[in-house]
């Protein structure tokens, strides 16, 4: 992997590879391994303060970052001292101030209030969100709710994993309903697999820096070094990446 790369991120079908650099900089790998550089536009920096975060959208366009204070979208912006959004940046989570939550979508249509979480991770697929958070300091869950024409209706709450921070969620199989959890274990990144359908949860053990569920024919191993590295396997056993 390039050593500008410094954070990786995929559409929401795991369809296309983002990476994101140095300098505000950002590149796109579709099928077959081909390269493609997002220009830098004005969501990186925006009235001479530097974005802290920023995310391309499933068309590869800057369509949320976060700047001090505030949270930006395509056309509008919202107080935010912090901000989560799904792949594909179709909805979002910011902390618009200590412990208060909102959850909408990026186009403005719906906005309401969440509780019950401290934010680790958002994902969606077709009407339902997954919320994924930190209950206390010593668990993690996730907040299953569905998208409404007024709003989202909570569906469940599942415990995902019987430890909490220093911990992270690594990429969502939201069509398989698996995800990927990190702890720190001695300073190293150490995986585990869970279930949503079957409740469990296994050890995939130390591995890269990267993790991400991806097409299979997404990454030509000619064009992008070490594809292995940073793809989840698609069947349902977990295997070493």
């Amino acid at each position: 992997m390039p050593e500008w790369v410094m954070e990786m991120g995929r559409d929401s079908l795991g369809s296309r590879l983002y990476l994101y650099g140095f300098s505000d900089s950002a590149a796109i790998v579709d099928t077959g391994g081909k390269l493609t550089l997002v220009p830098e536009k004005v969501p990186r920096k925006v009235g001479g303060e530097i974005a802290r975060g920023a995310w391309l959208n499933d068309a590869g366009q800057w369509a949320a970052w976060v700047t001090p204070g505030e949270a930006h979208f395509l056309g509008w912006t919202r107080p935010a001292k912090m901000l989560w959004v799904d792949p594909g940046v179709r909805h979002y989570v910011v902390e618009t101030d200590e412990g208060v939550l909102e959850l909408g979508t990026t186009d403005g249509r719906l906005k309401q209030s969440v509780a019950g979480l401290d934010p680790l991770d958002l994902f969606a697929h077709a009407d339902t969100i997954y919320l994924f958070g930190l209950r206390g300091r010593n668990e993690i869950h996730c907040q299953v709710l569905r998208e409404t024409s007024s709003g989202y209706e909570l569906q469940r709450t599942v415990k995902v994993a019987p430890f909490g921070s220093p911990a992270g969620i690594v990429d969502m199989d939201v069509k398989g309903e698996r995800v990927v959890v990190e702890r720190a274990r001695d300073l190293n990144p150490y995986w585990v697999l869970f279930d949503f359908r079957t409740g469990t949860l296994t050890n995939i053990g130390d591995t890269s820096r990267f993790g991400l569920f991806l097409r299979e024919d997404l990454l030509h191993p000619k064009r992008v070094g070490r594809a292995e590295s940073i793809r989840l396997p698609s069947a349902p056993s977990p295997a070493e990446p």
